[in-house]
């Protein structure tokens, strides 16, 4: 039995990697290395005077260079360690990268478990992201978490949140607030003062 079941308790910031050409496009990204574009690279630049109040300790990054770029982009005005992990790679979708995105396996089918040729399952890919998050998150740190729309709707998803999607760009706190054996989350994009999103989760 894993004893990744549920992610910790922890607050922290999350980013999705500014635009691509893929992204522009519509097409599957996945594993496939595709550089930001002109427009990625200036949402980066435009984001980071955002997050520069926040008292982030630490930025960790999925390695593909879309997702690292923005995070070096970021750190220009941070200046704080910044360190890669696997485990916040975008799902794999095998031979379906490159191709538009919900055409021959769409979202949802995928979703229910549908399996795509070298690609990842879905239960597979959550829980690469729930091992990442428990490996990641320390309450000696301010962790910003810079990966990919997957990534995003794999935490939301392990949450039990309907709102699942992100933009490019867009920086959100997830915020614990534990009462008894219950966490109660919420998502804030950090340029409002209001909670966008609000779910209860129960930690188990």
């Amino acid at each position: 039995m894993n004893k990744f079941n549920t992610i910790p308790s922890i607050p922290f910031y999350f980013i999705r990697h500014g635009e691509t050409d893929w992204n522009k496009q519509k097409l599957r990204q996945g594993h496939s290395d595709i550089p930001l574009n002109e427009t990625g690279i200036k949402q980066a630049q435009a984001v980071a005077p955002l997050l520069t109040h926040l008292n982030i300790t630490r930025i960790v990054s999925s390695p593909l260079i879309r997702a690292h770029k923005t995070a070096e982009l970021i750190n220009e005005h941070l200046n704080v360690p910044l360190i890669t992990t696997d485990g916040l790679k975008e799902c794999s979708w095998g031979i379906l990268e490159g191709t538009l995105k919900d055409t021959i396996v769409n979202f949802k089918d995928w979703i229910d478990g549908q399996h795509v040729e070298k690609g990842e399952h879905v239960d597979d890919f959550k829980q690469r992201v729930l091992i990442a998050l428990n490996e990641i998150l320390d309450p000696n740190h301010t962790t910003l978490i810079v990966a990919h729309g997957g990534v995003y709707w794999a935490i939301m998803e392990i949450l039990g949140f309907k709102e699942q999607h992100t933009s490019n760009c867009e920086p959100h706190f997830f915020n614990p607030k534990a009462e008894q054996e219950t966490a109660s989350w919420s998502v804030c994009p950090i340029n409002q003062q209001q909670p966008q999103i609000e779910q209860v989760s129960e930690l188990k």
